[in-house]
């Protein structure tokens, strides 16, 4: 069996184990999920694949893909939950693996690999993995669409072209015959417009925004190279920085530093405006535009994407598509949505949590891709290409009013391939300090520990875990050993806190299930066996024993607390209590709440009344009307309307205080004609 074979099984195992495991074992949660899971039922039971419907309104919220999966997996498995996640799960699989072919083609196949498993175990990726939700869908065809975008422009890591390529992104697309790049094009704008059908416009926007300004920084890198704008201070800097053993400033960068702090201010934004003007020209733009097959981009949304379109269109006299613009794409960029606001910093933030446990080695990461793109060369380009990846996509949904830690999802497979390049080099570099020398100096609190080899990705001359090579000279590594020691406490104080805090919160929201703080034990135990690791400058182990710690603490939380959380979810029971009270399919109708689980699990479309007169209209239209509200609604209701039954209670799922009853109306309170046909019906 091949490298790449082995790797693959790996990725596909570890990612099948995360994403499947208990994976139908819990309930739809609120919101999105039963609202889809909801939209897909309803529009195979109107046999309607067209215009989306949620509780038996038309539903302008997103294009039909997410609904589409979902009901492929209703008449696949049945309509379950298994079946509402199965697509999204599958889907989060082969994103993991093609992110390991395009780490791989980008920086080798041991830099592939960590990024095939980094994606496969971070917080987010697997919510979104594990979720009936469209998330996974765009994400996938995100990484599908720069991937083949990377086989235009970039060329294969590790091959003739690339080695001998100094500034040449584009020497991958010169050597091939053109009915090959134009059907790369073609595939590429395919999976955009599948992406459109998915998210809408944004689907398209953020990926060929992203390879519209690869594509700028390229075309100005080879017309007027960088250093030729920049000032003495900027070249001397690139020189410093990539240059084998140019430690001491250039006399220009000392004359630079001893101007003034206004002139150094002006003449910086001097050199940036011209930058940009040159980089962003008319003619540019337009180059650009027409280098990317704008024509090819416009076929391929008309052949894919615009026939559901202009059929909702027509179906709902334009009404689908101009609530969905209006409302859930420019509106919620100008004002939050539901409440979901933060700070434009709010993703930067996010993505701690969101990428954890491998946020841990992101410090490090920023830090050598941030020495990649100053150097000169060929090599450059595929961190500047996953650099735009990343920019655009943090920029536009850190502009955007609405804010939620999944916008920014696409960009996992680009954070996991630079951390995976990270990592590559740091086993590299470990491998070539002697010995693990430099894994050692972990131990040692960062001491300068003797070395017989060289890395040529090492720095010199700068502070962190430094090994000296001989003479003054060190291998200097952003992965140093207090990152390493940043990495293990991070692990330890999450997992520390996981322990204390989660039974606090458990005890307030879901009493007796205190014990699923112990799922934070796994990141101790897994922070001791790193040390263990490091102690034995055991380098490839010490990394297996965080990507297994991360494997086993999603598995503990998806396929386990998630399982016992879930028990207190209450749309689910009392549909059930309302079922067996009435001894068939009751009619359920909201009082002043109504969440989307209680119509999934109702399994049909639920009225909502926010007063007594409404109440009393949703009631006369059905023969079996049961009254799901609040306790503190319900004892209003009461005391306005006697002779209201309580059929069944529920703790109302993460809320404190507040309880979800089903209440059955009494005859008195229904108008003659419909309590004579509830007296009939209950006799």
């Amino acid at each position: 069996m091949s490298t790449t074979s082995k790797h693959c099984l790996l990725i596909a195992i570890v990612s099948v184990f995360v994403f499947f495991a208990n994976l139908g074992g819990t309930r739809l949660w609120d919101d999105d999920e039963t609202i889809y899971a909801s939209c897909a039922r309803e529009m195979l039971a109107r046999g309607d694949w067209v215009v989306p419907y949620y509780n038996g309104q038309v539903f302008f919220d997103k294009p039909p893909l997410v609904y589409w999966s979902i009901m492929a997996g209703f008449g696949l498995l049945g309509q379950n939950e298994l079946a509402a996640r199965f697509f999204s799960a599958l889907l989060g699989v082969a994103t993991c693996l093609l992110t390991y072919l395009f780490g791989r083609r980008l920086f080798g196949a041991s830099a592939g690999l960590w990024a095939g498993l980094i994606t496969a175990s971070t917080i987010v990726f697997t919510v979104s993995a594990r979720a009936a939700t469209i998330d996974m869908a765009l994400t996938f065809l995100t990484t599908a669409a720069m991937y083949m975008f990377a086989i235009i422009a970039l060329p294969k890591a590790n091959s003739h072209a690339y080695l001998a390529a100094s500034e040449s992104a584009g020497s991958a697309a010169a050597a091939r015959h053109p009915v090959l790049d134009w059907l790369l094009w073609a595939a590429i704008y395919g999976a955009l417009a599948v992406a459109v059908l998915a998210k809408g416009p944004v689907g398209l926007l953020l990926p060929w925004c992203t390879m519209g300004l690869f594509l700028l920084l390229y075309r100005y890198s080879a017309q007027a190279d960088l250093r030729q704008v920049a000032s003495p201070h900027a070249a001397g800097t690139l020189q410093s920085s990539c240059g084998a053993g140019a430690v001491d400033a250039t006399a220009a960068q000392r004359a630079y530093r001893r101007l003034p702090m206004r002139q150094r201010i002006v003449s910086a934004s001097k050199r940036i405006s011209k930058l940009l003007w040159n980089m962003f020209s008319p003619w540019n733009v337009l180059a650009v535009i027409i280098q990317m097959r704008s024509i090819t981009a416009a076929v391929m949304l008309a052949l894919v994407a615009l026939p559901w379109y202009a059929l909702v269109t027509h179906r709902t006299d334009g009404l689908w598509l101009e609530q969905f613009i209006s409302k859930y794409n420019i509106a919620p960029f100008l004002q939050p949505s539901l409440g979901h606001r933060g700070p434009f910093f709010y993703h930067f933030v996010m993505i701690l949590v969101g990428f954890f446990p491998w946020s841990v080695f992101l410090g490090p990461a920023v830090v050598f891709t941030y020495r990649q793109l100053r150097c000169p060369g060929g090599n450059r380009w595929p961190y500047v290409l996953l650099s735009c990846w990343i920019a655009v996509f943090f920029l536009f949904w850190s502009a955007c009013s609405t804010k939620l830690p999944h916008y920014v999802l696409p960009t996992y497979p680009a954070l996991a391939m630079l951390t995976g390049s990270l990592l590559a080099d740091w086993l590299a570099t470990v491998r070539s300090s002697g010995g693990y020398r430099l894994l050692q100096a972990a131990c040692a609190g960062g001491a300068k520990v003797p070395a017989s080899g060289f890395h040529p990705a090492a720095q010199p001359g700068r502070s962190g875990s430094a090994v000296p090579i001989g003479g003054d000279d060190f291998v200097w590594h952003p992965l140093s050993a207090k990152a390493l020691r940043r990495a293990v406490a991070s692990f330890v104080l999450v997992g520390v806190g996981m322990m204390i805090g989660v039974p606090i919160a458990a005890s307030q929201f879901t009493p007796g299930e205190e014990a699923v703080g112990l799922v934070g034990l796994i990141l101790v135990l897994g922070a001791a066996a790193m040390c263990w690791y490091i102690r034995r400058a055991q380098a490839e182990r010490m990394l297996a024993a965080c990507a297994a710690t991360s494997v086993l603490l999603l598995v503990g939380i998806f396929g386990w607390a998630a399982v016992r959380i879930d028990a207190h979810q209450h749309a689910a029971p009392l549909a059930a209590a309302a079922r067996e009270d009435c001894q068939g399919e009751p009619q359920l109708v909201g009082y002043r709440y109504l969440q989307p689980s209680v119509v999934y699990y109702a399994g049909r479309p639920v009225p909502c009344a926010d007063n007594t007169e409404q109440l009393r209209q949703a009631l006369a239209a059905t023969e079996r009307p049961y009254i799901i509200t609040t306790q503190a609604h319900a004892e209003q209701l009461q005391a306005e309307v006697p002779g209201l039954q309580v059929v069944a209670a529920q703790p109302r799922f993460l809320k404190r205080h507040q309880v979800v009853l089903v209440l059955r109306a009494s005859d008195r309170f229904l108008p003659a004609e419909t309590a004579g046909r509830m007296g009939a019906a209950q006799r």
